[in-house]
């Protein structure tokens, strides 16, 4: 796949992962008009293939890891390889996401995806932090800010 490609494909996820989530298709045309809508079915070949090596590429260019992605192919061709491929993104308990092909974290602002400010990096952080507070006092134990859990 082409590096552009690659990088735009990338940057679409990242910005689901860091905002509430989402799914992705390729291989379906969109409408021209904003916000677009699904045209038509312009079938992938070998979309099951496809699918499983963009899953790996995305695992591997995207940090840190993402917590809910998942990736497969949807036959719609009779030949039984050409379809679609989804991309199930969920929102990421461990945001901010970045791709490391352009180090640039991302969110999506309504249809697009735009780089995150430094002030939204910081929110998306308190999130997390306010998240593991809430997840380390259900387990019965305060978490020390600025301490490691070898520390505690």
């Amino acid at each position: 796949m082409e590096e552009l490609a690659k990088e735009r494909l990338f940057k679409e996820i990242v910005a689901f992962a860091n905002r509430s989530g989402g799914r992705l298709f390729l291989g379906i045309q969109e409408s021209p008009e904003k916000p677009p809508k699904a045209k038509q079915i312009t079938p992938v070949p070998r979309c099951h293939d496809l699918a499983e090596i963009l899953e790996r590429s995305a695992r591997d260019q995207i940090e840190p890891p993402l917590s809910s992605f998942a990736v497969h192919g949807v036959v719609t061709e009779a030949d039984g390889f050409g379809g679609v491929v989804v991309f199930d993104v969920g929102r990421s308990v461990l945001a901010p996401h970045r791709s490391k092909i352009d180090l640039h974290c991302y969110i999506r602002r309504g249809t697009e995806s735009r780089p995150m400010t430094m002030t939204e990096i910081q929110d998306v952080m308190l999130h997390l932090g306010r998240h593991l507070d809430g997840v380390a006092k259900t387990a019965g134990r305060p978490l020390k800010h600025g301490s490691t859990s070898a520390s505690q």
